[in-house]
């Protein structure tokens, strides 16, 4: 067996984990004599700049900071056009593994937090917002030191903003970022307090606050609803605990604690009366196969209009007409918020005169660009599928889909359109939720470049909303 040797240094010996657009090695480095970690840029994400540049970041701002809860950077380089960074190596799981078998037991859970606040106290100091504190982050030593890693997206305040994305898109994990983050607003130290409340929560009670099908679903959520008290899913947790995660999960960044060190504080208060972290375990569940999966990094449109939004009390942004549908259903309203973000793109739909069709052959859309759609328009069923059927054939004529997936995807298309056909709305909905499956199953697997899957996945979802929702 051939092994791998970066820089004639690194030996490459197992594979420790894979996220985004990067691998993680277990390495030996040869000058020193010592154990690292080797974190490597993989094919996909050299094709990207914007991973090549988040990459580049996170070797920049790691070198600025040393503290004994953050992971250290050691060196950098480049191998045979590959980037690669070599870390410190964490022998221990992460927090994420911990949760895969459920939640942690409470005294343990305030003293992750209590570490995660000593780390975040030092990045804050240098001017460097993480804004992606999520468990796969936040690993742990065999003593039980936390870790803070991946400082890909970080921001640094203090210097020119970088912009990795387009002004209509942000990045983090969407189980963990705070609503001024999803609504493209500045994020500041209070940014990933608000991470950290979910990741509290996460450790208390198995799960995050907020979960859903999709990343715009949980997104909207922490744009509008209130998370229920850990206590309601963890019986036996004191009010404290609970007073201390709804302040971290404010919608407003003014409302939570103003720095990791006022919340170590309240931590230290919570570890030192024992009633307040007696709460009785809850019962272990199956292991997942990969702690990390459910939550990816990933870049995704801004849940706000383009253009003079008005800020309503509850965080969410939205436009004068928007106002006027606020006493929807839950239901409802997460379709709007949806329509919100789906008008930052042009709307195909209202120039093509594509009509559903049982034939496999769609029709090619013209490239000319249509004035953009108002966010409280609405499609029937025929007509927002014949905006995606326009969106899949363009991405496919770019040479954005593989051959196999556009096949698979084409083939859910034509189930899709015999459904609506037939007017059965019921089949078209779960035919709908098997494209959109589908459609994740292709981005997770690295077979659609992310551009590619923003934009379809919007027009799923600009259907589905037409479609009653699949059991």
């Amino acid at each position: 067996m051939t092994v791998r040797i970066l820089a004639s240094r690194y030996e490459l010996r197992s594979a420790l984990g894979r996220g985004g657009m990067a691998e993680v090695w277990s390495a030996y480095d040869r000058r020193l004599d010592r154990e690292v970690a080797v974190k490597m840029m993989d094919p996909a994400g050299l094709r990207d700049p914007s991973a090549l540049t988040r990459f580049d970041r996170e070797a920049r701002i790691v070198a600025r900071l040393s503290h004994p809860n953050i992971v250290a950077v050691h060196d950098v380089g480049a191998d045979s056009g590959t980037p690669f960074l070599v870390m410190e190596l964490v022998t221990g799981p992460s927090v994420a593994d911990l949760l895969a078998a459920g939640p942690i037991e409470v005294p343990h859970a305030i003293d992750i937090a209590t570490q995660i606040c000593d780390a975040l106290t030092a990045a804050h100091a240098a001017g460097i917002i993480h804004r992606d504190i999520k468990p796969a982050n936040l690993l742990l030593t065999e003593h039980g030191q936390v870790k803070v890693c991946d400082f890909g997206i970080a921001r640094i305040t203090t210097a020119d903003q970088v912009h990795l994305t387009g002004s209509a898109q942000t990045v983090g994990t969407s189980a963990y970022m705070a609503p001024e983050q999803i609504n493209g607003e500045p994020v500041d130290a209070r940014t990933d307090l608000y991470a950290l409340g979910c990741v509290l929560y996460a450790m208390l009670t198995g799960d995050p606050p907020f979960a859903g099908d999709n990343p715009f679903h949980v997104a909207v959520q922490h744009v509008r609803d209130t998370a229920p008290p850990p206590s309601s899913r963890r019986p036996g947790l004191t009010p404290a605990v609970d007073t201390l995660v709804a302040q971290l999960l404010a919608k407003q960044p003014t409302d939570r604690p103003a720095t990791a060190t006022q919340v170590r504080a309240t931590l230290a208060r919570l570890a030192s009366v024992p009633h307040a972290t007696a709460a009785p375990p809850l019962a272990p569940r199956a292991i997942r196969a990969s702690a990390t999966v459910p939550h990816p990094t990933r870049t995704m449109p801004v849940l706000r209009p383009a253009a003079d939004p008005a800020q309503r009390p509850d965080g969410l942004r939205i436009g004068p007409a928007g106002a006027a549908l606020v006493a929807l259903t839950a239901a409802a309203v997460v379709a709007i918020s949806f329509a919100l973000f789906l008008a930052l793109r042009p709307d195909p739909a209202k120039q093509l005169a594509v009509p559903p069709t049982s034939s496999p052959t769609h029709a090619v859309p013209s490239r000319t660009e249509p004035s953009v759609a108002s966010p409280t328009d609405a499609l029937d069923a025929p007509d927002a599928l014949a905006a995606l059927t326009a969106e899949f054939d363009t991405q496919r004529r770019d040479g954005q889909l593989d051959a196999k997936t556009a096949r698979e995807l084409d083939r859910r298309l034509d189930e899709i359109r015999r459904a609506i056909d037939k007017d059965e709305a019921d089949k078209a909905g779960e035919k709908t939720a098997d494209f959109r499956e589908k459609l994740d199953e292709a981005y997770e697997d690295g077979k659609l470049e992310h551009p590619a899957y923003t934009a379809l996945r919007q027009r799923v979802e600009q259907l589905a909303t037409t479609l009653p929702e699949a059991n």
